[in-house]
């Protein structure tokens, strides 16, 4: 009979430690995420308040279906003096301004009236594109064949009618490329030399298409001896008039920005964006009625920053409005990002570029609205960003749709706060963002190569600085960027002329801090030292959740009108600068 193994098996004792009476510490709790409020155009129909935390460019585009109408001269024909372009976007290219231009209504109607008819198959439109037929038959009749002795057409192809930009399409299948060789001649069908025309721009084609090799767009026609715009030149002139649309042009660039914004922020964050449809011609009241009371996005929730993406001059009403958002920017507690158009000033960007004292150009008469700005009490939480960064360009498309100097700042910002855990901003500091690119500029008298649209001195930079107005400048020949100023607007000297950003944006984390402590600590306090305890013991949960970026003392006190009051002190540490101090005194 076999026998029990004896050999010992399992877990014969065990013990356990109760340690030495130290409580274990607690999970860190994650703190406060930081809000971001961004206004401004992206010809969506949807309206209120819209979270876009997490979502990708292509999941914005399908929930925000943006889309728009818009109205240009006609300058293909005498009646209508207006063409009308439905605009909508499906894909992240599409809001290319090569994809915008091919995509074109307008072109695909010249383009099926010519392979229909040819030249005479614009005619069939009457007169919306007479002043276009007029330059089409001046330009034949200049490129006419020349006549052998014996009276015989010589059989050369045709130039291009159709828009040479549509060649490149996605969806070509080469047929533009035959309808370019053709233009139906007057003559008999069944004549000969209209068979020979048709038979070697067949083959031409033929060679074209099997040859493997990508196709080149035909030259533009060029301009009839009589001083006439060319056939092609008119088609791109109409195209350009439509693209620099003003608010087809502001959707364009915030689109282009906010996928740039979505791409460079780090995945891990606590970070939320929000936001807000806002028309690029919509009247300051109906800008003020989608932030403030009682529907608007500050009625119902705190945000660190706010970005105001439709760009705004500096003359009249332009101030005016920024004053007035500046207004609603201090009543709720946050930091205002504002975006200046090219020409803010009535000049040239590339004029305001190049004056060694541009500043004096907001002194003048005209910019009243502007001085008064910047002395209101407004203007500590406002911050003005001028310039653009260079977007990598469509090779055959316009090349005046940036990435605005307020887009990257907000970008520099978000970093810091990921990074850091508590927002900054400073200047100099060097950004590289992936969809930029150098190219030279020839303004200057000689070859200089950054990243951004209008080269701008240093003099120059500092200037618009003194005048409250940050700068992207471009480094040397490489594809960074940096601001060459770091203040808010107010007109007031202060301590530190670097920190008016930061000290704006630490403002506006501290407000949102203590608004989140006071709603979650405990209430029911009897007196004005059990709230002190009490928000003291909040927010040093919120402290370390952010690792001791900033340290709070509270205390009770009593005001000069005999009331009971708290004392909050908060001191920013581990920055650059310093550290930092803030007070605020709350009423109970």
């Amino acid at each position: 009979m076999a026998q029990d193994d004896e050999t010992p098996t399992g877990i014969k004792s065990f013990s356990v430690g109760l340690g030495d009476g130290t409580p274990l510490p607690q999970d860190r709790q994650p703190p406060p995420p930081y809000r971001v409020l961004i206004f401004g155009d992206f010809a969506t129909s949807v309206a209120g308040l819209l979270e876009i935390t997490g979502n990708d460019i292509s999941e914005l585009i399908s929930e925000l279906s943006p889309a728009l109408t818009v109205e240009a001269q006609n300058i293909l024909g005498t009646l209508p003096a207006t063409l009308i372009e439905d605009v909508s976007f499906k894909r992240p290219r599409d809001f290319k301004p090569a994809a915008v231009s091919k995509a074109l209504e307008f072109r695909t109607t010249i383009k099926t009236a010519m392979a229909m008819g040819g030249v005479s198959g614009l005619a069939d439109h009457g007169q919306r594109f007479d002043l276009l037929l007029d330059a089409a038959k001046s330009s034949s009749a200049n490129s006419a064949p020349e006549m052998t002795a014996s009276g015989d057409a010589a059989p050369k192809p045709q130039t291009s009618a159709s828009p040479s930009s549509d060649s490149k399409s996605d969806e070509d299948d080469g047929l533009d490329g035959l309808f370019s060789m053709v233009e139906p001649p007057k003559r008999s069908a069944d004549s000969e030399a209209t068979q020979d025309l048709a038979k070697h721009a067949v083959q031409a084609f033929l060679s074209q298409t099997s040859s493997g090799e990508p196709r080149k767009p035909a030259p533009p026609t060029p301009a009839p001896a009589g001083g006439g715009a060319s056939f092609d030149a008119m088609i791109e002139d109409q195209a350009a008039l439509i693209i620099k649309d003003r608010r087809l042009h502001q959707v364009l660039e915030n689109w282009l920005a906010l996928r740039m914004l979505l791409a460079e922020l780090p995945r891990e964050s606590s970070i939320r964006l929000f936001l807000v449809q806002v028309s690029a011609t919509a009247a300051i009241e109906d800008v003020l009625a989608s932030l403030e009371e009682p529907e608007g996005a500050l009625a119902h929730a705190a945000f660190d920053v706010v970005l105001a993406a439709n760009e705004s001059s500096l003359a009249k009403d332009g101030a005016s409005g920024f004053k007035r958002l500046a207004t609603v920017a201090v009543d709720n507690a946050t930091c205002l990002l504002g975006t200046l158009a090219p020409d803010f000033a009535g000049d040239s960007a590339d004029t305001v570029g190049s004056r060694d004292t541009p500043h004096q150009m907001l002194d003048q008469i005209g910019f009243e609205q502007f001085a008064s700005l910047r002395q209101s009490p407004a203007s500590s939480s406002l911050a003005l960003f001028w310039n653009k960064g260079r977007l990598i360009a469509d090779d055959d498309g316009p090349a005046d749709v940036g990435l605005p100097a307020s887009w990257v700042a907000l970008l520099s910002i978000l970093h810091a706060q990921a990074a850091k855990g508590w927002p900054d901003f400073g200047a100099g500091q060097k950004l590289s963002i992936d969809q930029l690119e150098t190219a030279e500029h020839t303004t200057t008298g000689k070859p200089v190569a950054d990243s951004v649209m209008t080269y701008v001195s240093q003099d120059s930079s500092l200037s618009l600085a003194s005048a409250g107005i940050n700068v992207l400048r471009g480094q040397a020949n490489r594809a960074e960027v940096y601001f060459a100023g770091s203040r808010t607007v107010s007109a007031s000297k202060s301590d530190e002329p670097d920190a008016g950003v930061a000290r704006a944006l630490s403002m506006a984390r501290l407000n949102t801090l203590l608004q989140v402590a006071f709603s979650t600590a405990p209430s029911g306090s009897k007196t004005a030292e059990e709230s002190a305890n009490n928000l003291q013991a909040r927010l040093d949960e919120i402290s370390d959740a952010l690792f001791n970026a900033v340290q709070f003392s509270v205390s009770a006190a009593r005001s000069e009108e005999d009331e009971d009051v708290l004392d909050i002190d908060a001191t920013l540490t581990g920055s650059a600068r310093g550290d930092r101090h803030f007070g605020f005194r709350i009423g109970i």
